[in-house]
This record gives C-alpha cells, structure tokens and sequence, in this order.
C-alpha cells in the first residue's frame, strides 16, 4: 500500500484504539468500583472485615486494568475496515478509498495507469478533507472523561474499604451505630440515673458505663445485656453530684455525657402565730 495513504488510515486506525482503549478501562474501573462497593456493603451488613479486601480489589483492579491495556495493543490494525468507515463519514469518496486500499501491483512491478490514477485521486481527497472525523475529538474527549470519572469513583470506594483495627486476616467490627439514653441529664439529687445502651448492628461481648474523667479517678461498672434486646443497661443510684459518663465497647468509646444535679427548696422552719376567738378568752 501506498505508504501516505497507509499513513493516513494508520492515524484514524490509532484513534479507533485510543477510542476503544479508554472505553475498556471505564469498564474496568467501573467494575471494581462495583466490586469494592459490595465488600463495603457486605462488611457492614455482617460486621466482618479482612485485611486483604482493599490490597485484593486494588490488586485485580490493576492486573484488570493492565490486561485491558496489553490487549489493545496487540490488536493490528484492518485498514480495510478504517476505509469502509471513513468511507460512511465522507460519502463523496463513492467507494474509491475502499477500492485503492485494495489494489496491488502485479507481478511485483508498480501500479497501473488507471491504479496510480485512482490512488492518485484519493490523496488528494485526503488532503482536502480532515478523515480524522471518522473518530470525533468529542467523542474521544468524552471517553476520556468517562475513564477518569470511573477511577475516581474506583479510588474512592478504596477509600472507603476501612482496614480493620486487628491482627487477623478476618476481624469481628464492632461499627456500629449506638443510641445512649438519657444522654446528657438534669434529675434530682438523691435520684437513680438509668442508662441504656441501643446498638444497632453486631453487638459487643461487653459494655462498661464508665464515671469520672480522666486523668483523674474514674469508676466503671460493666451493663447487663437485656434479653434478645440490642439494649444494654445499668443504673447509678442516689447520685449526689454532678459528673460525666461515657460508654465504653469493643475498644471504643461514645463521647462525654454530664448529669447535671439540682435540688428542689428544703423546708427548714416554719412559724405559725395563733389567734384565737375573743369568747374563748385564750391569749395568742
């Protein structure tokens, strides 16, 4: 073939792979990030995690994502196919292109009249038009930009598989939403303060109620689980000031509530003057 018109076909040929290049890898990316989603979800919904979820996502992610690419390379370009296409973009080449893509010398001697003629022809067609239309820049820019949206959606689904706090291959996680009621508190002094633990997910082996702050002396006192119930309680009788607690479970903590005492008015004296009827005749 005509070196210049091998030249032009290969540079649409290159952007049909670069095309089909960033397409694959969006699909890639996308995948995993599907992928790394569910392990998400599935920790959550279990309360287990492994150690090896985001190496082994980040890994097949990759080795996926280099396979896709050695692949594409490999692929030799058919020019006869680029002309076909170039051909339903640019209607005016009536079939010329497809046809000098096709012709070979005889005998191993040069083109014909008529050969050179139609090659002739279609190089300066090509001159005069852009062919690189076949594969629109738009198109080519939006795949890129798909690509692009996909690995930052794959990055941060990454980001997202937490690394659990354990030596294991497999941990327990104890993330869980808790809801502790009162909370914060005002009740009266002398009154019994009960406290209540909701979890909702995996539940711990133990809860402590824990009274004080540290650095200084602090109390704990470990709750009762209630039955089937996601609830674990425990009470704090007459209490006599005000202080903070906090919950304490699987190597967490909530954060810092004060109960906040008070104390209604204490009758201390009282001082009644009696006057009696003038016929009872009694003094006051």
């Amino acid at each position: 073939m005509n070196r210049e018109l091998q030249a032009r076909l290969e540079e649409i040929s290159g952007r049909q792979r670069q095309l089909r290049l960033w397409r694959r890898l969006s699909i890639c990316w996308a995948v995993a990030a599907c992928v790394g989603f569910a392990v998400i979800i599935l920790e959550r919904q279990s309360g287990w995690s492994s150690s090896l979820a985001l190496p082994a996502v980040a890994l097949a992610a990759l080795v996926a994502a280099i396979r896709v690419t050695a692949k594409q390379r490999q692929i030799r370009a058919d020019l006869r196919k680029v002309a076909g296409e170039i051909e339903a973009c640019h209607p005016e080449l009536d079939g010329r292109l497809l046809t000098a893509v096709q012709q070979q010398p005889k005998d191993g001697g040069g083109l014909n009249y008529l050969q050179q003629r139609l090659l002739d022809e279609v190089l300066r067609l090509s001159r005069q038009r852009d062919w690189s239309d076949a594969v629109p820049a738009a198109r080519l820019g939006f795949a890129q930009l798909t690509h692009w949206a996909a690995l930052a959606l794959f990055v941060a689904t990454l980001a997202g598989l937490r690394v659990p706090q354990g030596h294991g291959v497999f941990t327990r996680d104890y993330i869980s939403s808790i809801t502790v009621n009162p909370g914060d508190a005002t009740l009266e002094r002398g009154s019994t303060l009960v406290v209540l633990a909701r979890f909702t997910g995996p539940l711990p082996a133990a809860v402590e109620l824990v009274q004080g702050q540290q650095p200084g002396p602090v109390q704990r006192s470990p709750l009762a689980k209630s039955l089937a119930d996601p609830v674990f309680g425990g009470a704090i009788p007459e209490v006599a000031s005000n202080f903070q607690y906090h919950i304490e479970y699987a190597g967490r903590r909530t954060r810092d509530f004060h109960v906040t005492v008070f104390e209604y008015p204490r009758l201390e004296s009282a001082d009644a003057g009696l006057v009696f009827p003038d016929y009872t005749k009694q003094p006051p």
